[in-house]
């Protein structure tokens, strides 16, 4: 898989993938570690924010915001109408 900008500036407690950092978040809690398991969230939070922001803006058409997943799709891949906002 080829490196993005985006992948390059996500670096949180020595990780650089959302699956793997949030493994970490889960090995903190498990040990006690709190404080850093809410930093790496926080710090997590940051670097998605902006992100999921934008990409919900490309989703934008005639007014409307489609919040579906895959899941809500028949064999066909059409909408079943689950989970949109009008």
């Amino acid at each position: 898989m080829a490196w993005t900008q985006e992948q390059e500036e996500l670096y949180i407690g020595g990780f650089n993938t959302t699956e793997d950092i949030i493994e970490c978040i889960k090995d903190n809690i498990d040990e006690g570690k709190l404080d850093t398991a809410k930093d790496y969230l926080n710090q997590l939070n940051d670097y998605l924010k902006p992100r999921l922001a934008e990409d919900i803006s490309k989703d934008k058409h005639q007014g409307r915001v489609d919040v579906h997943s895959h899941l809500d799709e028949d064999e066909n891949g059409m909408s079943l109408g689950k989970g949109r906002l009008w």
